[in-house]
């Protein structure tokens, strides 16, 4: 039974839903780990990434936005939409080969020739979104949500403003958001995830990791049905395995977070809790050989980081 089953965007969280695949879970502390690959601005043409600057007004009103914009998503579910035009299937294609360099040249395309392009500012959006420059992105986002749907997967918009407003410091619009995105995919493993991390942040560690066993649930579906999951099957493994360390659960934190290594061998954060788990069941050169891995990794990751000089 999915989760949305029993949960709706407006009704209060209870704090002990039942699963027959979760009733052990207790206790979580998780990192926010990666989210999207892609990891550069796209440009295109006149103020931060080649948007004009808009004039200041006043923040508008977003109380009812997502229980006004839910009915009219869910109206338009199953609408055949015009065939994309060639262009826009050359970057979607682009971006999910993580083609960046194509994908910004033919989104400069796009906007110059299109500048009210819904689509077009909307993957700029995922963008600014993936570098972390959730200010920026949230206003897209916001935009879509207002407006409804009017291009393929533009109910995503609920999942992307959730994050957003989740690490801006909403989080009880980041719930209502995400719990919104369900109703429209209930097998939606990222908002999913991304309702786990919510709810660390809310305090509530035994229904967080709810939501994480779901969502590992739904990524093993998809990986079953021959789609690549590993990068968030990996993320979800590393986090069950940080959370059982948290609740002394080490033996199942050692198999999570092996198995999350497994396939993601340079998550730094993974080895560092895995010296830990290993420190604690007293295999000293196995936690010496994690804590290793962790300070190779981070060096070779803090090598790459571009310096700091860009504001959201």
């Amino acid at each position: 039974m999915p989760v949305t089953a029993f949960i709706s965007p407006t009704a209060p969280m209870k704090p002990e839903p039942t699963h027959p695949r979760r009733n052990r879970a207790q206790g979580l502390v998780l990192w926010l780990l990666g989210g999207l690959a892609l990891c550069v601005a796209i440009s295109c043409g006149g103020g931060e990434d080649g948007e004009e600057n808009a004039p200041d007004q006043p923040p508008a009103d977003t109380t009812n936005l997502i229980a006004e914009a839910l009915p009219r998503f869910k109206a338009d579910q199953g609408k055949p939409w015009p065939a994309p035009t060639p262009r826009m299937t050359q970057i979607h294609q682009a971006l999910n080969k993580n083609d960046l360099k194509t994908a910004r040249q033919l989104l400069q395309q796009e906007i110059n020739e299109d500048p009210d392009s819904d689509e077009a500012h909307f993957l700029i959006a995922e963008v600014r979104y993936s570098r972390s420059r959730f200010g920026l992105a949230n206003e897209t986002f916001e935009k879509v949500l207002r407006e409804g749907p009017t291009f393929p997967r533009s109910e995503l918009a609920f999942y992307f403003y959730g994050v957003c407003q989740m690490r801006l410091g909403n989080v009880e619009r980041a719930r209502e958001s995400l719990l919104a995105i369900l109703e429209l995919r209930p097998k939606y493993g990222e908002a999913l995830f991304a309702l786990g991390l919510l709810e660390v942040q809310r305090g509530k560690p035994e229904l967080a990791i709810v939501f994480f066993e779901e969502a590992m649930y739904y990524f093993k579906e998809a990986q079953a049905k021959g789609r690549n999951r590993d990068e968030p099957l990996a993320r979800t493994y590393s986090g069950l395995g940080d959370s059982y360390l948290q609740t002394g659960k080490l033996e199942k934190a050692q198999q999570y977070l092996e198995q999350g290594i497994e396939l993601n061998p340079s998550d730094a954060k993974a080895h560092y809790a895995l010296s830990r788990v290993l420190h604690r069941l007293g295999d000293a050169e196995g936690a010496q050989r994690a804590m290793a891995e962790f300070e190779k990794l981070s060096a070779q990751q803090n090598a790459k980081r571009p310096a700091d000089g860009e504001k959201q």
